[in-house]
């Protein structure tokens, strides 16, 4: 749906709140990511460039997934739309590929806010996580592994490094309304209305639909360029030059953070674990949010050019 732009307060940014799966940051927050290293990487670092795309065009679905879309774009924006793709390939091959990897998009570290009962029984992240998803697909791309299987693997890097910063992909709520073993699932059974009226949605849905609904190359691409004109690398990210893969657990550390201080205000946003009684956020919750999520998604951007400038220099 073109109607939407970046972070609107349109219905149709409702609507696309409502209708759109609980997946980090839905395809256009990935694809966004995507454009974002694509052209951090052209300006920065052109020889890792090619080499992430050469490694791409050599995933085994590629002419099945993406070389028809591909022919579509105009020749010379190709290469930034196969960034696009691959950031969002993990949600693309959810439930009907042998490559997909359900429990890797997340992590849910407890959050048990203070004041809660004894009774409340917190539980630890599952494994495999968004982490040691994160490090076995590094390990692929540095080890002696097949361009195919690199290919695969640097698609997950990309998707990992979205969904790493999207809050409620690291944290798991745990009260007595949203008790162990699971908690909250990062906002999948807390809900919420974005507004009086609204239908009520889940919190991480609502997260995760705060950046866009436009799938379309060309409109990522400028969303892409607003982003980067307005929250530079250096005003976002100052040791943005000492990165490295290591740094991943860091910056889930940073959404968890996000998450227990933003996303749940310390324990005192109001949600309901039953859709009747879903409370209105506050128009302050939801202009911080998108702000909040624009900050998160752009640096994602910037982290897998440097990342990926790691792996490949």
């Amino acid at each position: 749906m073109k109607c939407c732009r970046l972070l609107s307060i349109g219905t149709c940014f409702f609507i696309v709140l409502i209708s759109a799966p609980a997946w980090g940051w839905m395809f256009s927050g990935h694809m966004l990511t995507g454009a974002i290293a694509y052209d951090t990487l052209k300006n920065e670092n052109p020889k890792a460039l090619a080499a992430v795309v050469a490694i791409l065009k050599q995933n085994p679905l590629y002419d099945k997934m993406w070389a028809k879309k591909l022919d579509k774009v105009a020749p010379d924006d190709r290469d930034q739309a196969l960034f696009m793709l691959a950031a969002r390939w993990p949600d693309d091959i959810r439930g009907n590929s042998d490559y997909d990897h359900p429990n890797w998009h997340y992590i849910d570290y407890p959050f048990k806010p203070a004041g809660q009962p004894d009774s409340v029984q917190v539980a630890d992240p599952p494994d495999p996580n968004i982490e040691t998803a994160f490090r076995t697909n590094v390990d692929i791309i540095k080890g002696d592994a097949s361009d195919a299987e690199k290919a695969v693997a640097l698609c997950w890097i990309f998707h990992l490094m979205g969904d790493s910063h999207q809050p409620l992909h690291a944290v798991s709520l745990f009260t007595t309304d949203y008790p162990g073993p699971t908690g909250d699932q990062g906002g999948n059974k807390s809900f919420i209305r974005a507004k009086t009226d609204g239908e009520p949605l889940k919190l991480h849905r609502f997260w995760d639909g705060l950046i866009s609904s436009t799938e379309d190359t060309r409109d990522i691409r400028k969303l892409a360029i607003e982003l980067r004109n307005k929250f530079p690398q250096d005003k976002l990210d100052p040791q943005a030059t000492q990165v490295s893969p290591a740094d991943f657990a860091n910056w889930i550390q940073e959404s968890a953070q996000l998450a227990r201080n933003d996303v749940y205000q310390n324990g005192l946003l109001a949600t309901s674990p039953e859709k009747e009684t879903a409370p209105v956020l506050s128009d302050e919750y939801i202009q911080h949010a998108k702000s909040l999520g624009e900050e998160r998604v752009t640096l994602a951007g910037y982290r897998t050019a440097d990342v990926l400038a790691q792996l490949f220099q």
